[in-house]
C-alpha cells in the first residue's frame, strides 16, 4: 500500500464520519428561524410552546416571552421579562434514533451566563420519566458544547423523548445565535 493510498483510506474514513455526523445534526435555532418566516415575532405562553417540528420553549405558570428572529442573521431573540426562575429549551429525539450521545452546541449572548440542567426526558402516557441530571454553564458571550450520554429507551417503546436543557434563572434576553444537537 502506498503513501497515497493511505491517504486516500483516512480521507474516505473521515468523510464517512462528517456524513454520518451531518445525518445527526438537529439545527434548532435554524428551524425556528424558519418557523417565524413572515412573522415579527412569536409570543410564548406558560407550558410547552412548540417552534417547528424539533424545537419546543417551556415556560412556568403565569409567564410569557417572545422570540423574536434576529435581523439581517441568522439567530434568535428571546425576551423573558422579569423574574422568570426557569424555562426550558427543548429538542426532540426522531422517533427512529438510536443515538447513545447527544453533543449540544450553543452560542448565546446576555447579562449574565446560565447554568443550565441537561437531561433526556421520556414522555409517556402517565406523564414523564426524567433522566439523569448534568449540569451545563453556558457562558454570557460565546460559544459552547456540551456532550450527553442518552439513557437507552424503555425496551420495545415508542414513547417521545427530548433532550431538555433547563435554564435557571434564566437572563431577560438571551440571543440565540445558534442552538443545535447532533445525535451519534
Amino acid at each position: 500500500m502506498t503513501i497515497y493510498d493511505t491517504a486516500l483510506r483516512n480521507f474516505e474514513a473521515a468523510a464517512a464520519i462528517l456524513t454520518s455526523l451531518q445525518a445527526g445534526r438537529i439545527n434548532l435555532a435554524e428551524e425556528a428561524v424558519d418557523a417565524l418566516v413572515g412573522k415579527p415575532k412569536l409570543l410564548l405562553a406558560e407550558g410547552y410552546n412548540d417552534i417547528g417540528k424539533s424545537f419546543g420553549v417551556c415556560l412556568p405558570g403565569g409567564k410569557k416571552a417572545e422570540l423574536i428572529p434576529q435581523e439581517g442573521e441568522t439567530g434568535l431573540d428571546l425576551r423573558a421579562g422579569s423574574s422568570m426562575t426557569w424555562m426550558t429549551l427543548e429538542g426532540a429525539i426522531p422517533a427512529q434514533s438510536t443515538a447513545t450521545q447527544c453533543y449540544l452546541e450553543i452560542e448565546a449572548e446576555g447579562e449574565s451566563s446560565i447554568v443550565a440542567d441537561v437531561f433526556v426526558r421520556e414522555l409517556t402516557p402517565g406523564g414523564a420519566v426524567d433522566g439523569p441530571l448534568n449540569e451545563w454553564r453556558i457562558p454570557s458571550d460565546g460559544m459552547t458544547v456540551f456532550r450527553l450520554a442518552m439513557p437507552e429507551s424503555s425496551e420495545g417503546t415508542t414513547n417521545p423523548r427530548r433532550i431538555i436543557v433547563h435554564l435557571r434563572q434564566p437572563p431577560r434576553r438571551i440571543i440565540l445565535r445558534r442552538l443545535a444537537m447532533t445525535l451519534f
